[in-house]
Formats: C-alpha cells, structure tokens, sequence
C-alpha cells in the first residue's frame, strides 16, 4: 500500500484522513503541508487548542467564552450567578445565566455607581449611589423617613435604626418599652404614655410639657411638688394652704382648734362642724375684741376692753349700779360681795337688813324690814328723814324730829311750846 500524503492525496477524505481546513478542524484530519494561508503549524496548533486545550497555553489558544477546561485556572473562572467577581467572564452558553444577566450582575456589583436603579436595586449597605440614585443611609439619632437602614453599620443595626424610625415616625402604634416616651408631643399621651400636666390642674402621673410656652416646666414641677409632695416644699414655693396644709404647725401656721384659737393661727375653711366664718368670728372675739360688738362677741366677766362702752361697766366696789356687772377676776371685791350690793340695788325689797342696811331714801322695805320715812307734819320718834323728798326736805325733817325727841333742847322759835307736856315748861 501507499502511505497516506501530506497533501494532495486524492484519497483523502476516504481511504486517508481529510485534510484539516482553517477554522473546523477535526480530531482525526490531518493538517496539509501544502495549504497556503494555514500552515502545518497553524493547523497543529487550532488542532490542540481545539482538542487538548486543557494543556495550552493561553497565548498559543485564547481563552474561550464557554467550556474552557482551564477556566478558573490559566483562564478566568466563568462567572457563579449571585457570586460574580470582577475577573470572572461570562458563560456564553449558560442558559440559566445568560451574557446580559452576567454582565449586569457585574456591572451591579463592580460599577455600581454609574448603574440605574431600575437595572440596579439599591443595596442594603455601601452603595455608591446612597442620598443620590438611593436613598441615604440612616443616621443614628438622625433618622429620616426616606433614608433606608444600613446593614452593615457599627453600633447602629438595623433592627435598632427601624426601631428608632419607628419611634419617629410611627409613635403612635409603638410600645413605651420599646419607644419611651416623649416630654412633648408624644401621640400616645393618655394611653400608654401619661397625660401632659395643664396648668391648674395637674395629677400626680402627669408629665410636663417642655415645649408648652404658657405652662414652662418649672412652673408645672411646682405645681406638681405643691400638690403631691407639700410637706417637703417650702413656704416660698408653694404658699400656706387654707386647709389640709401637711405642714401646718410647722413651716405653716396651725390651723384654729375650735375653743383654743390663737393669734398666728388660721382659719380651716373645710371643717364641717366649725366654718371659717365662725373660726375668724372666734379670732377676732378673742384678739381684736375692742373693735367688736356685742352681738358678735358676747360681753367678758373680766377684762373686756368694751366695758363702759359696747358693754355694760364693771362694778366698783361702794359704786354699784344695776347696769354694771361683776368682774369675775376682780381683786378685793369678789363676785360674791358684788353680786350681794347689787341686790342691795336691784332686788333690795327682798333682801334683810343685815345683808342691805336700810337706805336713808326710796328704800322699798320702808315701814316693815325698815323704818318707815318721815312725813311732813306726822314724823314720829321711830320714822326716818328721807334724804330725796321734795317737799319734806331733811333739815325740815331733822327739825321737826328734834321738836318731838329733843325737844328739852330746843328754842322756842324752832319748836313752839307745847299746850301740855312741854319739858321746857
């Protein structure tokens, strides 16, 4: 037989390999050492880059855009959907990959910045395009309703930055334990959170307003300290109260105790049995009694600085009137000893003679307890002179008296002579 030739061997293709041809080579041509334009050399080469490729070198056969056994090693890797790299290439004959899905994914994730957001989600951290293309990155402290968490923030993570968007934005469908809640503002105030104080009328749960400018904080922790911590307040801050004061009889004066009131006390005008009115009426009875009346402040038995005036005198002693009254503090006239002379002046017609001596005129018990008054032209030895008779004045009285029992003594001109017993006869 005659060996197969190089080239131009009429059988080739038959009974001798075909000859390789440029750009199809087969695994069993054979390269024709007479084809201008592909040489031996050429054809050898397409050959191993066709059908030994593993063992080529990537300047001798370039590195193929699908099924290259030396991807990942002298050759890129093909790109992983999900895990690209910026050396890796695209698969040209990945269905569930495809070239465009490759590409984007790379350019998503390699050249981010100049990517859309349509082509591009925007991601959850280090995106370029953040506060541009993407929203901005929250900020802790700083949160906005469009900025979008970060999940790759140190000492901010994302569950703390959606809570804190939650507690910005959407307070009123959030829990105090995980929002707390707001000195001013808060929507959730009198429902989970407490009411805010109103002047005039604060509770003890209440919390003050700080951005309420007619009730400013200060002024709404004293009205809550002069409503449910009095007893540690000073009188300063928060005044005396007119009742149920905790510090009456301390830094605030007592309140009056009916029957023992005194000069700094005052009046509690919520003590059912013993009203203000009757508390200030018992004061002043007591500590401007000189102003009051008698109606209001019924006259003293002692010192009433009235007597003689808005009441009755006091009596004196030898000075008794039936207008004035006993002092009952009187030293050196008793009550009794007053009581006794002024019987002696008012109820004189039943008192003895040994209590009342018999008065020398208008004495009632005259002719029975008393010796009866003498009367003009009919005095007798037992009568007495009154001494306030009008037309039987005393002297006429004492000289006729002498005409009958002195009559030894007496002138003729002062006592006429008698017509039988005359001791001057």
């Amino acid at each position: 037989e005659c060996p197969c030739l190089s080239t131009e061997d009429p059988r080739a293709n038959g009974t001798c390999p075909a000859y390789c041809e440029k750009g199809s080579v087969t695994q069993n041509c054979t390269c024709d050492t007479n084809l201008p334009g592909f040489t031996v050399a050429q054809c050898l080469l397409e050959k191993k880059c066709k059908f030994d490729l593993a063992h080529q070198k990537v300047s001798d056969c370039p590195c193929l855009s699908t099924g290259d056994p030396r991807a990942g090693k002298q050759c890129p890797a093909y790109c992983a959907k999900g895990s690209v790299t910026q050396q890796c290439v695209c698969d040209t004959n990945d269905s569930e990959f495809t070239v465009a899905q490759c590409q984007l994914e790379k350019k998503c994730k390699f050249d981010l910045v100049h990517q859309e957001v349509v082509d591009c989600p925007c991601l959850s951290t280090g995106d370029p395009r953040a506060n541009k293309a993407c929203p901005a990155y929250c900020s802790k402290g700083n949160v906005t309703t469009a900025c979008a968490c970060n999940t790759n923030k140190e000492g901010f993570t994302v569950a703390q930055c959606k809570l804190e968007k939650a507690c910005k934005f959407d307070l009123a469908n959030q829990q105090p334990s995980d929002c707390p809640c707001l000195s001013t503002s808060d929507p959730r105030q009198n429902k989970s959170c407490p009411p805010y104080c109103i002047r005039g009328y604060t509770i003890s749960n209440c919390t003050c307003d700080t951005n309420l400018p007619s009730f400013p904080v200060d002024f709404c922790l004293k009205e809550k300290n002069c409503s449910f911590d009095l007893a540690n307040q000073s009188v300063a801050n928060c005044p005396c109260l007119a009742t149920g004061d905790p510090r009456a009889g301390g830094a605030c004066p007592a309140y009056c105790v009916k029957g023992q009131v005194t000069s700094v006390c005052v009046c509690d005008y919520y003590i059912p049995d013993y009203t203000k009115a009757q508390c200030q009426k018992e004061k002043a009875c007591k500590y401007n009694l000189i102003n009051q009346t008698s109606t209001d402040c019924p006259c003293l038995n002692t010192s009433d600085p009235r007597a003689g005036k808005a009441c009755p005198a006091y009596c004196n002693k030898g000075q008794v009137t039936s207008e004035c009254v006993c002092d009952t503090n009187s030293t050196g006239f008793t009550v009794q000893q007053c009581q006794k002379e002024k019987l002696c002046i008012t109820d004189l017609i039943h008192q003895t003679t040994s209590d009342c001596p018999c008065q020398s005129t208008g004495d009632p018990r005259a002719g029975k307890q008393c010796q009866s008054y003498c009367l003009n032209g009919q005095v007798t030895s037992e009568c007495v002179c009154d001494t306030n008779s009008s037309n039987f004045t005393l002297q006429q009285c004492q000289k006729e008296k002498l005409c009958i029992t002195d009559l030894i003594h007496q002138s003729v001109a002062d006592c006429k002579c008698l017509s039988s017993g005359d001791p001057r006869a």
